[in-house]
């Protein structure tokens, strides 16, 4: 549950650093800046109490049964446009 609210919050918080920004006046740059640079950090801080839950490369890629894969699809696209 608790992984769900984080995944909220990274979507939602730049949306509301971008209101709060959008509220202060046209002279305050300093501002922009500070709010931008704490949504940036606080955003990391979110990844990485999020990644020890993900799932690793070797485990979250899987072939579907009846697809292709892509490298075999690059490799005879290549060899097909050799003029180019």
């Amino acid at each position: 549950m608790a992984g769900q609210n984080l995944l909220i919050m990274l979507v939602i918080l730049p949306f509301l650093a971008a209101g709060a920004a959008a509220t202060l006046s046209s002279t305050a740059r300093n501002a922009e800046a500070w709010i931008s640079g704490l949504t940036m950090a606080a955003m990391l801080g979110i990844l990485a109490t999020l990644a020890p839950r993900l799932p690793t490369a070797a485990g979250s890629f899987r072939q579907l049964p009846g697809s292709t894969r892509l490298d075999s699809i690059c490799a005879s696209a290549s060899t097909d446009f050799r003029g180019w």
